[in-house]
């Protein structure tokens, strides 16, 4: 099995539907480093990627060197592909080994520029990368700037049968008294 790895993407790689929602988080953040959550409203993103999508509340990491992000919101697609409910959970937590460290530096990242990332996220192995979901992460900012949240929206590009052939079982496969991925 190989390692999950995050390549950064031009736009010119992005989905028209990505770019729909780059555009309309510019459009609120003005001249702000970012826009307030309450600004943002997610149902203007394009309907096919909200269950795709995650806000994420940011708080300090106490010296950690990085952020703790928690999810305020876990798409319903999300959650079918991780197979559980992340509302209120760390990123930290997500139960594909290695997802949430890698996640958790596309965010440090986020935070530390004040600025939105683009990335395509695989499995990278002897015969190459194998593209599994393009995103893109924006902050939000309660003051206009401090990062306090972010917006991430992913465009699937696998499914969850895929995926687990591609990461293999989730971390946490025999807690699920179904087993099912």
């Amino acid at each position: 099995m190989g390692k999950m790895v995050a390549r950064p993407i031009e736009w010119d790689e992005l989905t028209d539907d990505l770019r729909s929602v780059h555009d309309y988080w510019k459009g609120v953040t003005g001249d702000r480093a970012a826009p307030k959550w309450s600004d943002f409203d997610l149902s203007l993103c394009p309907s096919r990627l909200l269950p795709t999508a995650i806000v994420l509340d940011v708080t300090d990491g106490e010296g950690s060197g990085g952020g703790v992000y928690r999810f305020r919101f876990f798409g319903s697609g999300l959650r079918q592909a991780h197979g559980r409910e992340m509302t209120g959970q760390l990123v930290t937590d997500l139960p594909h080994q290695g997802l949430g460290e890698l996640l958790q530096e596309k965010f440090d990242a986020v935070v530390a520029s004040k600025t939105f990332d683009f990335a395509e996220i695989g499995i990278e192995d002897e015969r190459g990368f194998h593209g599994l979901q393009r995103s893109g992460r924006w902050p939000l900012s309660d003051d206009g700037q401090t990062i306090t949240g972010i917006v991430s929206v992913i465009d699937m590009e696998i499914s969850r049968r895929e995926m687990e052939e591609v990461v293999g079982e989730r971390d946490d496969a025999s807690d699920d008294p179904h087993g099912s991925f």
